[in-house]
């Protein structure tokens, strides 16, 4: 009976070896072109494995034409850029998910010279020798368009029972490589009518920023803020002046998710010759580029800022302390008091949530704080527009939209 229960475990074993063995591989050589050689010294899934760039040892799957859309238009059919590539396994990688794709315009290719097709590759072992060569499936394919949207949204109170009480579609964000906001503020501070006298004002105001996205889900943006300003005191006069301000303009977006418009990659030609085992099989639905994913339609993101004042005070302040003339020692011995030795930079840190309301739009509100700096003026010395710093704290909300 052992010897009957052995022998059936041999058996399946062997069943199982014989029926899904490991990928058979060859062993290829890749010839690349000299001046392209560099690129292919480092193996690209281990950088601190070296290779003979001139010529890769592997096995080469099949030649790929790609026809990718240069744009995705509604109703509208694209043109199609063509990428040619060599699809190539390393002798190093453990499996199919470490493939290499090589471009055309790098590969010498052996075939030609030997009057065979492009797609004739040498055995490692017989370098140039025709009766050793063999043949790859050439396969093409195209990339269509097709819309990505993001899963629905739900607001529940999570209770199995109930359905949801506001259920809509969250569209997916598609982010351009530039970002353009518009906000309109409310802001409440402190002020000095005078010298001596505080008062608490507040404001509405209009901000304008532009600048670039960048980072692998376009999760940063930077470029510059432009504000129509507040009216604050001269505590001098006693004389309100609007004090627009252009910032450097820095967001954060650590949930953004910009998604392209979907691609689905079809397959046109299939090859040749199947597989016996899963392994064997590059499976082309593994091809189709999916939707990023889109966690929440609400998504927070957080911003800093920084940079001076525009109006006629803080820009005499500025070429106040930049000059090389000796004004500002004058002023500082003459008016100790008076701080004149400081460049009026502002600084603002905030966050707010997005939400969007189409692919390319979302609407936006947010708060702040801002410790805005300014110049003052007075008559001194002679002079009728002495200037000097002066610096306050704001706490503001704006809404708006985003782009």
């Amino acid at each position: 009976m052992k010897n009957f229960i052995l022998s059936l475990m041999i058996i399946s074993l062997l069943i199982l070896g014989s029926s899904c063995r490991t990928i058979q591989r060859n062993d290829d050589a890749l010839r690349i072109k000299k001046d392209s050689a560099f690129k292919y010294t480092v193996y690209p899934y281990n950088l601190n494995i070296i290779r003979n760039g001139n010529t890769l040892r592997g096995m080469v799957l099949r030649l790929e034409t790609v026809m990718v859309p240069d744009s995705c238009v509604d109703n509208k059919e694209p043109n199609y850029k063509i990428e040619n590539r060599v699809a190539f396994l390393d002798a190093k990688a453990s499996d199919l998910r470490f493939v290499e794709y090589i471009p055309f315009d790098d590969v010498d290719f052996i075939g030609p010279k030997f009057e065979q097709p492009i797609n004739v590759f040498e055995d490692y072992n017989y370098p140039l020798e025709p009766k050793k060569f063999r043949l790859v499936p050439w396969d093409t394919f195209k990339v269509e368009c097709h819309e990505c949207n993001c899963t629905p949204f739900s607001l529940s109170l999570k209770l199995p029972s109930l359905p949801c009480i506001i259920c809509f579609k969250c569209p997916a964000r598609i982010c351009k490589w530039y970002f353009i906001e518009v906000r309109a503020g409310y802001s409440t501070y402190r002020d000095k009518i005078s010298p001596f006298n505080s008062v608490w004002k507040d404001g509405y105001y209009g901000e304008t920023a532009f600048g670039i996205r960048f980072g692998y889900r376009k999760q940063y943006g930077i470029g510059v803020l432009l504000s129509t300003g507040l009216p604050i005191y001269n505590s001098f006069t006693s004389e309100e002046k609007i004090r627009p301000l252009a910032l450097l303009h820095f967001r954060w977006d650590p949930f953004k998710n910009c998604c392209k418009p979907r691609e689905k990659t079809l397959l046109i030609k299939v090859q040749e010759k199947g597989c016996d085992c899963p392994e064997e099989c590059i499976e082309e639905e593994k091809k189709e580029k999916l939707e990023l994913p889109h966690e929440k339609c609400f998504k927070p993101y957080f911003f800093v800022q920084s940079g001076i004042p525009l109006d006629q005070f803080s820009i005499d302040l500025f070429k106040l302390n930049i000059s090389r003339s000796d004004c500002k020692e004058k002023v500082n011995a003459s008016a100790p008091y008076l701080n004149v030795k400081t460049v009026p930079v502002t600084f603002t840190i905030g966050a707010g949530i997005d939400y969007p309301i189409s692919s390319h739009i979302d609407i936006s509100i947010d708060a702040g704080w801002r410790s805005y700096a300014f110049g003052e003026s007075q008559a001194l010395l002679g002079f009728s527009n002495v200037p000097s710093y002066r610096r306050i704290n704001m706490f503001f909300i704006r809404a708006g939209i985003t782009l």
